[in-house]
């Protein structure tokens, strides 16, 4: 994402930030909403102590949102924002109730008193701004604005919020630089119910996310790091840190290799790097066709879906299915208006949650993902046990299965299956219960794999039951550009933008500034350019959250 004047924002780049001018605006209006009511307030009613003590509170807990947002901490941060919001509110009434004594103390000041006083409430903020725009700003926090979307949609640039009329899905659309030439085309779908008639809405125009860095961080893999870019110094750029010094890196299939082997995730970790693709919530009456969507296995059981959920009734010789048709790629319903043609890259790892309720019998649910010869099955009995079974399709390698640890409710229950850089992992409630390897993790065997999308499927045998919801994610998925390994240069990191399909980072390269000598890695990022590690999207409010 590139930092930069907005006037200077260029399609295909990622996003730029705000500008000197605004992030001082942000700051002065800040402090004058509640120091020229609540500090200057009280001295122009005659409290000087209680003037000085506004200011030194305001100034106080600015210092501490700057400092846990530099730390990324998600509830002190919580904390010290709630506490500068009361405070801001605590300011205007008691400036409020000592407003009745204004007009007597202005009445009877001099002129020389009342030049002092409005001195006071012009250089009030002054300090407060200092320490975001000066030593907050260098040694703390930054704040910065997004413009462009390549690291969508972890970090979201200016772009349309679109709400579908029949299912009521809300999705981001990529703005182009100009916004008014914007115009909805017939090649836009909801992503849930393929519906592509919007009318005339537009939706809501937004400006890009807003962020909070800190250079009191060490990047660290996975973290998004903002840095100068190599082709001039006053632009600023945004992208995720996957390769660190001394490494040997390598794209395969979507994932990372380093020195060889495969670079794995935790399975709950960096939620901001799940994107979804399917959710029955949003299933509607009238479907036009969508790219997925969930069907019965058997052309005899489509009475079972009902308009709640599936229905299940499933007998031990005859069991039920419900498949996902259509094939799971990359493809972002973000980048409808990118100018260049993406062509989808089938995608294998996914997040599959289902909402199971009243599972009763003598049999089984599973939840099932095949890729690649290797078929991993989520399963959860009827009496509340759970296992994670691999099967190696076409392989003389026997099953393996894993039994879960003590019993789970049966009657309300969000099952989750997690395949995720090699890792199958199987959850209950939001608890794990049991996790298995499934590879491959030497890059050796990982380039001669079949690029294909894996194929989900659920199933009941000598069960019944119903299912109310199911939702697909779908991971980050890093193109690869070169076949060949990168080795990282001592001192240099290797970084990716999510969106990978739009991103010009490592992999491409970027033409070294002129100006520079010495440096030889085009297609790395200096130590010596990095200017913070992004901490906290705080704004706004509804995609509030912490990246560290």
């Amino acid at each position: 994402m590139r930092i930069e004047k907005p006037k200077e924002i260029q399609t295909g780049q990622n996003w730029t930030g705000a500008s000197e001018r605004e992030r001082l605006c942000t700051a002065v209006a800040c402090w004058l909403a509640s120091l020229t009511f609540a500090g200057p307030g009280q001295w122009l009613s005659g409290r000087g102590i209680q003037a000085v003590l506004w200011f030194a509170g305001e100034l106080a807990l600015v210092g501490l949102w700057l400092l846990t947002g530099s730390k990324g901490n998600k509830w002190p941060m919580v904390g010290a924002t709630a506490a500068l919001g009361l405070y801001h509110l605590a300011g205007w009434v008691s400036a409020a109730r000592a407003g009745w004594r204004f007009h007597k103390v202005i009445l009877e000041s001099s002129v020389s008193r009342i030049l002092v006083m409005a001195a006071l409430v012009f250089v009030a903020p002054l300090p407060a701004v200092m320490l975001v725009y000066g030593p907050g700003r260098t040694s703390l926090a930054t704040e910065y604005g997004i413009s462009e979307g390549s690291m969508a949609t972890a970090l979201l640039g200016q772009h349309a919020n679109l709400r579908c009329q029949r299912c009521g899905y809300e999705f981001a659309v990529g703005l182009p630089v100009s916004p008014k030439d914007y115009i909805i085309g017939e090649e836009l779908r909801c992503p849930m119910c393929g519906n592509c008639d919007f009318g005339t809405n537009k939706g809501k125009f937004l400006r890009g996310d807003r962020i909070l860095t800190s250079k009191r961080l060490v990047p660290k893999r996975w973290d998004l790091l903002l840095f100068r870019s190599p082709t001039g110094l006053t632009d600023l750029l945004l992208k995720r840190v996957v390769g660190l010094e001394g490494e040997e890196l390598e794209i395969i299939d979507g994932d990372i290799f380093i020195n060889s082997q495969l670079v794995s995730k935790p399975a709950m970790a960096y939620e901001e790097m799940w994107l979804t693709v399917n959710d029955t919530k949003y299933r509607a009456k009238r479907t036009h066709h969508p790219k997925l969507q969930w069907r019965p296995g058997k052309k005899n059981q489509a009475q079972q879906m009902a308009e709640q959920g599936w229905l299940f009734e499933a007998a031990k010789d005859s069991g039920q299915s419900l498949e996902l048709n259509g094939e799971l790629t990359d493809a972002m319903i973000y980048n409808i208006n990118s100018i260049q043609y993406i062509r989808p890259e089938p995608i294998h790892d996914v997040r599959l949650e289902v909402n199971v309720s009243k599972l009763q019998g003598h049999g089984e649910l599973n939840l099932v993902w095949e890729h690649a010869g290797t078929k991993v099955l989520g399963i959860l009995e009827t009496n509340g046990q759970a296992r994670l079974r691999i099967e190696w399709v076409g392989q003389d390698r026997p099953s393996d299965t894993t039994v879960a640890d003590g019993r789970h409710n049966r009657a309300n229950t969000k099952l989750m299956l997690i395949v995720r850089d090699g890792y199958a992992y199987l959850y209950a409630n939001g608890k794990e219960l049991c996790q298995r390897a499934v590879g491959p993790f030497e890059a050796q065997i990982a380039r001669y794999r079949v690029r294909e999308a894996c194929r989900l499927k659920i199933t009941a045998n000598n069960c019944q039951g119903k299912i109310s919801r199911i939702r697909l994610d779908r991971d980050v998925h890093y193109r690869a550009v070169h076949p060949q390994a990168v080795r990282i240069s001592p001192g240099h990191y290797y970084v990716l933008g999510d969106n990978s399909a739009v991103s010009s980072d490592s992999r491409l390269g970027w033409r070294m500034y002129p100006g520079l000598a010495g440096w030889d890695e085009p297609r790395l990022v200096p130590a010596e350019f990095t200017e913070g590690v992004v901490t906290w999207l705080y704004w706004p409010l509804a995609r509030m959250r912490s990246f560290r």
